[in-house]
């Protein structure tokens, strides 16, 4: 993937963005630590892992099935 997209969501190339960090350094062995970026249209979330695990090398793209749309979408308010 090119340098330019690799924290762009896979569906919409919008950048990711809600970054969050997930886990403690020390649970590394049984547990994620890392960095989580979300699609804000609700696509998917991109695991970026601080370490390799021998279960999870590098990113992993997670897809969101449609249920996670109300979450992301954006309500306008209109003036009166």
């Amino acid at each position: 993937m090119p340098k330019d997209q690799r924290n762009r969501c896979r569906n919409c190339l919008c950048l990711l963005t809600f970054e969050a960090y997930v886990g403690v350094p020390g649970y590394l062995f049984l547990d994620y630590w890392g960095t989580e970026l979300a699609c804000s249209h609700g696509h998917g979330l991109l695991h970026v892992p601080q370490m390799d695990a021998c279960w999870l090398e590098g990113n992993h793209w997670t897809e969101l099935d449609p249920s996670w749309k109300p979450l992301f979408e954006s309500e306008e308010v209109s003036a009166l």
